[in-house]
């Protein structure tokens, strides 16, 4: 073991102050790294106040950041991929059991035994991890990464955890020329985001309540700025994005943007706020064809921190038969919350798209008594959408 300096908080009410912290010396498989550039995160300011107290709770004293860039000290006999002077990176995981599925498909970041870069049980000392708030870390290689020699070290540490939050769910959703693509929020994650979709080559919108980041937002690529509290530049892009990536770290309404979404269109949120979103949640939208013949059941998925869900309604109707009734819902946790309230309105007809002064008028709200659900006729008539038309439908259950 060795001693290293660094900041560390003592509990959720301390600031950031020095101290000196064990580090174990290099084993067979571990790369000493000088650390030369640490990013701060938001993550970091949430573990210091302990604000993931619900699912990570902070371990003190805390030595925050995994945005680590620095220079290879020593390595152990065993590894192969690094030599003294290097140039190297360490993101926020520095270790996992390497023998989970998971693991053995190259997902060590899903692994239920992953080791994170702070505030994680460190196997080899058998204290918390201490992070990148340091003037040293020793990492197991299979956890190191190189540094191409043409970046800014300094601007290039961002991409260790901001980075790949970002790209990773854009390149997943497959994210490129043509799409439609919403980013919420212009901070750390959000300036990102615009950064990387713009170069994928789609066309990037940026929601933000601050009108004043209108022009951090197109110079860093975006191409149109939505002040996302201005309710008519909401509704005219109602339906209308295939992908939605939501960096917000803080408590937010996520219904508003799910109403944004065309048919198969992807809301993924990224931001981690301190406490769970409100349970008043839409699950999906649901499209269909109502004619006189059948109903062509459609869906559309929300992605939450990498796990999705798919909602699908299939809906018979007639022209003399409206409105249409939910015949099946692929989604057997709703049958057993008989107290629910369920809200339906309608927001995209085919003759008369986006118009905001129909798109979300909501209908009145309904209870969906667990002896009907599913197969109760709960929808309410509109005026506004004919059953011939192509219809979709924004569903909000409202959770007791």
């Amino acid at each position: 073991m060795y001693n290293a300096k660094a900041y560390a908080a003592a509990s959720a009410a301390s600031p950031l102050a020095f101290a000196s912290i064990p580090r174990r010396d290099p084993g067979e498989n571990d790369v000493q790294i000088e650390i030369l550039y640490c990013g701060i995160c938001h993550s970091d300011l949430h573990a210091v106040r302990n604000e993931w107290e619900y699912n990570s709770p902070t371990i003190y004293p805390i030595v925050p950041g995994h945005e680590i860039v620095g220079r290879v000290t020593q390595v152990g006999s065993a590894v192969t991929n690094f030599k003294a002077g290097d140039i190297a990176a360490v993101g926020c995981l520095v270790g996992s059991d390497r023998t989970c599925p998971n693991c053995r498909s190259g997902l060590e970041n899903f692994c239920p035994n992953m080791v994170m870069t702070f505030n994680s049980p460190d196997p080899h000392t058998g204290r918390a991890t201490y992070g990148g708030y340091s003037e040293s870390i020793v990492v197991d290689q299979h956890f190191v990464l190189r540094v191409p020699a043409n970046l800014d070290l300094a601007a290039a540490a961002p991409l260790l955890c901001a980075g790949i939050t970002t790209y990773s769910p854009l390149r997943h959703w497959k994210v490129g020329k043509g799409t439609k693509a919403g980013v919420v929020g212009l901070g750390g994650l959000g300036h990102m985001a615009v950064k990387l979709a713009h170069a994928m080559g789609a066309h990037v919108s940026v929601f933000t309540t601050s009108p004043s980041k209108q022009d951090d937002a197109l110079r860093l690529g975006a191409d149109e700025v939505i002040i996302s509290r201005d309710a008519n530049q909401m509704a005219k892009h109602a339906g209308s994005f295939a992908f939605i990536l939501d960096c917000v770290s803080a408590q937010h309404d996520i219904n508003e943007y799910i109403q944004l979404l065309a048919v198969d269109g992807n809301l993924t949120l990224v931001g981690a706020p301190p406490k769970p979103l409100p349970h008043a949640l839409q699950l999906g939208v649901a499209a269909w064809h109502a004619s006189a013949a059948a109903s062509q059941p459609a869906s559309s998925a929300v992605a939450v921190w990498g796990w999705a869900r798919r909602v699908t309604a299939r809906l018979a109707s007639s022209v003399a038969n409206w409105p249409p009734a939910i015949t099946a819902l692929d989604w057997p946790t709703l049958a057993l919350l008989p107290d629910s309230t369920v809200r339906a309105w309608p927001i995209w007809s085919a003759d008369r798209p986006y118009r905001p002064d129909t798109a979300l008028r909501p209908a009145p709200l309904l209870k969906a008594p667990s002896s009907a659900w599913p197969t109760a006729d709960w929808l309410p008539p509109s005026p506004d959408i004919e059953p011939s038309v192509d219809c979709r439908f924004s569903v909000t259950l409202v959770l007791p």
